[in-house]
């Protein structure tokens, strides 16, 4: 079952796929489990607006709607008053060793706030002055607690840079931190303006000796000709001093792999269960959107066994109107076969005449990885309408809509410790209006999904919850509008 919280009101709505005596022996592995009751807990973008009848200079803008699994009110993290329309995507890692997840945002700096038995915790939260556009975390020296890396794509004219940060019991700590930028002795290529190093950052084992890896996209780099915007993708080992830059790999865009605008983003897993940690670097204005498969190895990134998936690839070739397929993804094992299977957004692609509907096309996991072999498009005409309480609103999801930009976020979550893994899909400009926006559960409980499934229409209606600034807020009601244009995934 799965619950839905809207105003604090909870619902349970019917599993995507049917049960099956195989889908009981799957034990789904909590990622963001911020409370530490088991379950991951939901993270999704939003824009926020105080009401009229919130508390002077209560903070509006760009925020993140946390939903915990096992409560049934709502908590919110807004930027205050910054100018930015939006924050970019979170990350999560247990910096403090303590075994709740904790929560890292990149706004004016970097803060970080800690997990406890009662959820994220405002008034412990650390800040830095760290600039910076991009973050994930890893355990980059095997010391136990979760380090964080930050990038900032626009420092030094946009030739870019990433600063490391180390956790500790006490959390992240500053005076061991380090800035790598591709001047850095045995990091590839030079630094030159708009190569933009550090637009994406991701953590993982690709390596497989138990140290977590550093990968840095760069998608300004011009590899093959100057300022053409082949990007790059550069890999930076783990060890037990730290990152090293001593066996740094280079993967070319055009060179290399044949696609352009390499390192927009980036995701580290485990796609082939071989116990390294696959790259996957979707490239959305490369043709009409790709995603290029890296398998990890002893010795970094390589292009042996390297695969660029397409549309074409799951059974869906592009028309050439308007598509961005890879613009999100995401990883997790939604099949129950014990492998983890990649899930592609599309949010530009045309749904018969919607232009802008959105799809997310599902590619089970295979010990070669991700083939297209199998793979599933959901769109917002897959499963049924469930309307919230708090205020009435049942989108046409049985048609999808243009602009609705389904599949624009994508997390896959262990939400009701049963089963696979979960899926949801935010479509950040669905509903009328001021684009409410909704988010989409996906939830299978069997190896096979089925082509149908239930989908859940959460409304960015108004709530009640605290504003998680730094300070305690008292509760009020907030507006919220664009939900789900980013989501915490792994």
């Amino acid at each position: 079952m799965l619950r839905v919280v809207v105003a604090g009101v909870v619902a349970l709505v019917a599993v995507l796929y049917p049960a099956s005596a195989s889908s009981a022996a799957v034990q789904p592995v909590s990622r963001f489990d911020f409370d530490g009751d088991g379950l991951d807990d939901l993270v999704a973008g939003a824009q926020t607006f105080a009401d009229q009848d919130a508390p002077a200079g209560t903070p509006s803008g760009g925020g993140y709607i946390i939903d915990y699994s096992s409560r049934s009110t709502l908590d919110v993290l807004t930027p205050g008053n910054t100018g930015l329309p939006y924050l970019g995507r979170p990350t999560a890692g247990n910096f403090n060793g303590d075994g709740y997840a904790d929560l890292a945002v990149v706004y004016n700096g970097v803060r970080v706030l800690f997990g406890s038995p009662n959820g994220l915790l405002a008034a412990s939260a650390q800040q830095f002055a760290v600039d910076g556009n991009a973050i994930a975390a890893g355990d980059i020296n095997k010391d136990g607690y979760d380090d964080l890396a930050v990038g900032d794509n626009a420092a030094s004219v946009g030739a870019g840079a990433v600063t490391v940060l180390y956790g500790g019991a006490n959390g992240i700590v500053t005076s061991t931190a380090v800035v790598i930028t591709q001047d850095t002795p045995g990091v590839p290529e030079t630094s030159e303006e708009d190569d933009r190093f550090g637009e994406s950052v991701a953590i993982g084992d690709v390596t497989g000796d138990g140290y977590a890896d550093l990968a840095v996209g760069a998608p300004g780099e011009g590899v093959l000709w100057p300022h053409q915007e082949d990007g790059s993708v550069t890999l930076l080992v783990g060890s037990a001093n730290g990152l090293s830059t001593s066996n740094a790999t280079f993967i070319g865009g055009a060179r290399d792999v044949a696609a352009g605008v390499l390192g927009e983003q980036l995701l580290i897993s485990d796609l082939n269960g071989d116990r390294r940690g696959d790259v996957l670097v979707p490239t959305p204005r490369s043709h009409s959107g790709l995603v290029v498969y890296l398998p990890g190895t002893a010795s970094g990134l390589t292009t042996t066994g390297h695969r660029v998936i397409s549309a074409s690839t799951v059974g869906h070739p592009d028309d050439w109107r308007i598509s961005s397929f890879g613009n999100a993804i995401a990883t997790g094992d939604v099949t129950g076969d014990g492998l983890a299977d990649l899930l592609v957004g599309d949010a530009g692609k045309t749904i018969g005449n919607a232009e802008l509907a959105g799809a997310v096309f599902l590619l089970p996991g295979t010990r070669s990885g991700p083939t297209g072999a199998g793979s599933q498009m959901f769109t917002q005409a897959t499963g049924i309408d469930y309307p919230t309480r708090r205020r009435p609103y049942t989108p046409d999801s049985r048609k999808p809509q243009p602009f609705d930009q389904f599949g624009q976020a994508i997390t896959v979550l262990n939400l009701d410790g049963v089963g696979a893994l979960d899926v949801v899909i935010g479509s950040p400009t669905d509903g009328p209006g001021l684009e409410p926006g909704t988010l989409t559960w996906l939830v299978p409980a069997t190896n096979k999904p089925a082509p149908r499934g239930t989908k859940v229409a959460w409304q960015g209606a108004l709530t009640t919850g605290p504003i998680m600034a730094g300070s305690a807020v008292p509760r009020h009601r907030f507006s919220v509008y664009h939900l789900g244009r980013t989501l915490l995934h792994f």
